[in-house]
């Protein structure tokens, strides 16, 4: 929802106390935001069926994405990819209407340059249909001097059909920050698994921290304390950097350090000491 609309809503119903009791998602478009010079927004309104109901500034936590353009409502990506996606469904559709019966362009012309009679020329478009006639594509018949065969339809090929869709896919992934290494039929497993990571790293993990940040700001602060709201860290890690990077601790960290710092473990009680004595102690046993 917040990807397809640039906005996103929560309803924060209290209880008796005034904290938020339960939480409702609203459909971000029947929901008006209602501006106001002082406050930048005086409050909101949810329409439904004709019926519309005021909101307070905080009664909704109002998930948005940048907008150059409005301060008071996000573009989507799906707005932003506007174009792409309806050029991208005209297409379908064409396709669809040139398989379809009785639509799209006449695969060819009869043209029959001597005249004939009303009788003998249907008659001739009887014996072509059930000789070379199908049930979806139709012949154009003309009358005329002869018989002869004038193909008029383009083909996917002339039009660049596949080419023109497999580009509008592309602009849409980008625009939704899919890499396209992992769609592609192309790719490779090791181009597969760096998209993904890439997905992750840069649209994913960037997207988590906006929610929690917003979480932060609207709706912990009704219970005090200085809340923050952090999600797990999915980001994929380089098993072997990471353990160079506590091999190359050793010998300025203590153990509690290391334990705190790379593995968010408790300090120990002989956990004060440098992390890279037990290992010197040990190559000074074996000389």
């Amino acid at each position: 929802m917040l990807e397809l609309f640039g906005n996103s809503y929560w309803y924060l119903v209290g209880d008796a106390s005034g904290l938020p009791a339960e939480i409702w998602p609203l459909a971000p478009d029947r929901v008006r935001v209602v501006p106001d010079a002082l406050h930048h927004i005086a409050g909101y309104v949810y329409e439904l069926d004709g019926q519309r109901t005021p909101l307070q500034p905080e009664e909704v936590v109002h998930f948005k994405r940048w907008h150059p353009s409005d301060d008071h409502y996000g573009l989507s990506a799906l707005e932003a990819a506007r174009l792409a996606v309806q050029s991208d469904r005209a297409m379908a559709e064409w396709n669809a209407a040139a398989f379809g019966q009785d639509r799209g362009v006449p695969a060819g012309i009869v043209s029959i340059r001597d005249f004939i009679s009303d009788a003998d020329f249907e008659r001739l478009k009887r014996d072509w249909a059930s000789s070379y006639g199908g049930g979806q594509r139709r012949t154009a018949f003309l009358r005329g001097g002869g018989v002869e065969w004038q193909h008029i339809g383009l083909s996917h090929q002339d039009l660049d059909f596949l080419n023109g869709r497999s580009a509008h896919r592309d602009e849409i992934l980008n625009i939704f920050g899919v890499p396209i290494g992992m769609l592609s039929e192309n790719a490779t497993e090791a181009n597969a698994k760096v998209a993904e990571r890439v997905f992750i790293e840069r649209t994913l993990w960037p997207k988590l921290e906006r929610i929690a940040q917003k979480i932060s700001q609207e709706l912990l602060p009704f219970w005090g304390g200085g809340a923050v709201a952090r999600f797990e860290d999915i980001r994929p890690t380089d098993v072997q950097a990471r353990l160079d990077e506590i091999h190359a601790a050793y010998p300025v960290l203590s153990i509690n350090e290391i334990r705190a710092r790379f593995f968010a473990m408790p300090p120990v009680p002989w956990g004060d000491r440098p992390a890279g004595q037990d290992e010197q102690d040990i190559q000074g046993a074996t000389r």
